[in-house]
């Protein structure tokens, strides 16, 4: 898929039968399906052009419907005077993908809002008949975002830190530096600053897990048409935060898959201290907590954090990993008990879902497999 993928695209997989129905069988899971029948689709048979065509038509619908549930947001947060920052989804995909809906479909939409507006902004959602999914309280302790539910539109996740959970970014200062886009309604909204936004991109991508793979192509594809200045500053800005040890491995995965760099070799960055262990045998181990992810045993879990904790800058930061989770644990245990406990063990709401946002069959593509090997 990797290959299919690049820029001159390599179609063999695509002229190869049995090849072509192992990618479309792998392509939901990884998050990328649309750019795999819109990359394939003049080089397959007419079956297979037939499913091609499904995908991008659903994708297309999927796209509208949630640009639309986007503009109704944002008109509700206008009317509050609540400032809000606009993060990935419908207007990333209109500004890096062409057509926009080739961009991996979301069944949320995550939007920042500063510590000032945020019980607000809760508010005024809760109004128009979301609820949320934690206790506020809860999530303000351990996560980086509340998530409110909704009957019927996408549920919203507003975010009050840029990601990792407690040990994020505040949203403040982003929205000080963010910039306006004007959506194709003629709406002017906020986004992230270039280097904001590959920062939290980065982070996005470390924080899930490397899952699914989508979130790593589109940060390439990113970084592939972003001038060089923004990349440095967004290394800047993660060195002060402490968050150098996610670069190093988005860095490792660009040299695996693309045989380039993330890191800009210009500019010197100080190793995370355990860099040595930053290599292709993790990223291995990655693919195979993902595989094994799906299960929610505890035994995994465990094995997830264990991967997170490789990622760290400096001793002290892995430390306060330790910490945040056994507080998180106490507390479950005392309000829930030990009986009680989610199936699986402790799952803190920073850790994303393995499954992918849509589902294979609703993406219109077969089950996918266990694998999440791309290339």
């Amino acid at each position: 898929m990797v290959r299919l993928l690049s820029d001159p695209a390599d179609f063999a997989a695509a002229d190869d039968p049995e090849l072509w129905k192992e990618v479309t069988a792998n392509a939901a899971q990884h998050g990328l399906t649309q750019l795999v029948a819109f990359a394939a689709r003049g080089r397959v048979p007419p079956r297979e052009r037939e499913w091609c065509d499904q995908v991008l038509t659903r994708a297309w619908r999927r796209h509208a419907d949630n640009l639309a549930n986007l503009e109704y947001i944002l008109q509700l947060f206008e009317g509050e005077g609540i400032r809000s920052l606009v993060l990935k989804g419908p207007c990333l995909a209109l500004r890096l993908f062409a057509p926009p809906f080739l961009r991996k479909t979301s069944g949320d939409l995550d939007l920042a809002v500063g510590d000032a507006d945020l019980a607000r902004a809760c508010q005024t959602l809760e109004r128009a008949g979301y609820s949320q999914l934690l206790d506020a309280e809860e999530a303000l302790e351990f996560s980086h975002h509340i998530v409110l539910m909704h009957p019927v539109r996408p549920r919203v996740e507003l975010h009050f830190r840029l990601s990792h959970g407690a040990r994020g970014i505040a949203v403040d200062e982003f929205l000080g530096r963010a910039i306006p886009y004007r959506l194709p309604s003629g709406r002017e909204v906020l986004i992230p600053d270039p280097a904001d936004e590959l920062l939290y991109l980065a982070l996005h991508v470390a924080s899930g897990r490397l899952v699914p793979f989508f979130h790593v192509y589109e940060l390439h594809r990113m970084c592939s048409s972003a001038p060089r200045e923004h990349l440095v500053e967004a290394v800047r800005r993660a060195e002060r935060d402490h968050f150098l040890g996610a670069f190093w491995l988005i860095d490792m995965v660009f040299r695996l898959h693309w045989g380039e760099p993330f890191l800009p070799p210009e500019f010197p960055v100080r190793p995370p201290w355990l860099h040595w262990r930053i290599n292709e045998k993790l990223y291995w181990a990655y693919e195979e907590w993902a595989r094994k992810g799906a299960e929610h045993t505890l035994a995994t879990r465990l094995w997830g954090r264990w991967l997170d904790l490789q990622t760290g800058d400096r001793p002290s930061d892995t430390w306060k990993q330790l910490r945040l989770l056994a507080r998180f644990a106490g507390q479950q245990l005392l309000q829930k008990g030990w009986r009680n406990m989610p199936v699986g063990g402790v799952r803190p709401p920073d850790i994303p879902n393995v499954a992918p946002d849509v589902t294979p069959e609703a993406d219109g593509s077969p089950t996918a497999t266990p694998s999440r090997r791309s290339s």
